[in-house]
């Protein structure tokens, strides 16, 4: 099954609200949150 990819751009999310959402869902799922300034996250 072909991992999915959630992109956020909101910069009053943390990383730690984007990790629990990716745990829940799914733990192979990738994140990308795009901060204020264009800056590309990825969390596994």
């Amino acid at each position: 099954m072909p991992k999915k990819i959630l992109v956020v751009e909101d910069n009053q999310l943390n990383m730690e609200y984007l990790v629990e959402a990716l745990n829940a869902v799914c733990c192979c799922e990738i994140i990308q949150a795009f901060d204020g300034k264009g800056a590309l996250i990825k969390a596994l």
